[in-house]
């Protein structure tokens, strides 16, 4: 018994494939962080609106990053705000990537 496969159209096929994999993929990325982003921006403690507005999110060469250069942004993290709870930083990501 012979089986003959011809696979020559998924090869031919197989980079359009792989294009819209990672244009899927960079999709996802892109929407969990700017759902990390927005909880963030709707948990902060706010006294001033300082830290809340200080949230930043960058494409920097196609890794994602969210920022706040709030010099006091660790320490609401940390507890000392009464508005959120310690560590509301990584409960926002930990709601949003598990």
């Amino acid at each position: 018994m012979k089986i003959t496969l011809d696979l020559s159209d998924l090869t031919r096929k197989l980079p359009e494939i792989v294009k819209q994999s990672v244009a899927e993929l960079q999709d996802v990325r892109n929407k969990v962080a700017l759902d990390i982003f927005n909880d963030l921006v709707l948990t902060t403690p706010v006294d001033t609106g300082k830290a809340r507005n200080g949230w930043q999110i960058d494409d920097a060469g196609g890794v994602v990053e969210i920022t706040n250069n709030v010099e006091y942004i660790a320490k609401l993290n940390d507890g000392h705000s009464a508005q959120a709870p310690a560590g509301f930083i990584e409960a926002a990501v930990d709601r949003h990537t598990k």
